[in-house]
């Protein structure tokens, strides 16, 4: 691969490029600001960490938004291996995704032009190898935020089945069975989205309808622990664990 032009840009409130195609491979980033880039009739946000590519054949637009303006850097390359690479990296021309490691593309960019930019007789080998390490780390950050979007589903899933069936569900192996994943993994989810453990927010659910039961239609403790299928004397402890209260100290404070 060659690089043939690459730089950084601030965009003006105005700014709008909208060609058939063009005649380079060409890979964009985005550091700051707001828009949107149009790939053959498919129309993506831009924002933060935002990168996307076109190439021959690639009809596209982009826009920046009027008041956060876009700032972005761009390097356009060509050679044999350039389709190979950027499928490589998922990135093939057409594509816009998102990356993890902001401020490691942003160094690896500004070394690319950088190294572009030299007078030094190797200036344009050196571009060339800083836009491999650009592909590189490129694939590897997608990997991440792609990780971690699969994660979020997953976790997201297990809250609705948690809100949706929290009466029923007694234990973790339960929602985790519920949703047909492992509970360790279910475990690691909660830890990382909300830094607790599911079953101890399986047990406040439970608590804040007990305590919704109590305070709206009167009902006692036994019987409420009875709908639950818990034993009045578990449910109290547990209430009490949950809310620094008992059942009978709580209700009377919301009367009150």
């Amino acid at each position: 691969m060659a690089v043939a032009a690459g730089g950084w840009e601030a965009c003006a409130p105005d700014y709008r490029v909208s060609r058939p195609e063009f005649p380079f491979f060409s890979i964009e980033y985005v550091v700051a600001g707001r828009g949107e880039v149009t790939l053959n009739g498919r129309t993506h946000p831009l924002a933060v960490g935002s990168v996307f590519s076109y190439g021959p054949g690639v009809a596209h637009t982009i826009v920046s938004d009027r008041e956060e303006r876009l700032e972005k850097y761009f390097v356009d390359f060509q050679g044999r291996d350039s389709m190979k690479a950027m499928a490589g990296a998922g990135l093939a021309p057409g594509s816009c995704g998102a990356v993890l490691g902001a401020s490691r593309i942003t160094t690896v960019f500004a070394e690319l032009v950088s190294l572009g930019s030299s007078a030094h007789a190797e200036s344009g080998r050196g571009a060339a190898l800083a836009l491999e390490l650009l592909l590189l780390a490129i694939a590897q950050e997608r990997a991440g935020a792609e990780a971690i979007g699969a994660a979020r589903a997953s976790f997201d899933k297990c809250q609705a089945q948690l809100r949706g069936n929290y009466l029923n569900l007694q234990t973790v192996n339960e929602l985790a069975e519920a949703c047909h994943l492992d509970p360790a993994y279910v475990c690691r989810l909660y830890r990382r989205f909300l830094g607790q453990t599911p079953y101890r927010c399986l047990v406040r659910r439970r608590m804040e309808w007990v305590a919704e039961r109590l305070v709206e239609t009167g009902r006692q403790v036994r019987s409420v622990a009875d709908q639950l299928g818990m034993d009045p004397f578990q449910l109290s402890r547990t209430f009490r664990r949950t809310f620094g209260l008992s059942p009978t100290e709580f209700v009377r404070l919301r009367r009150g």
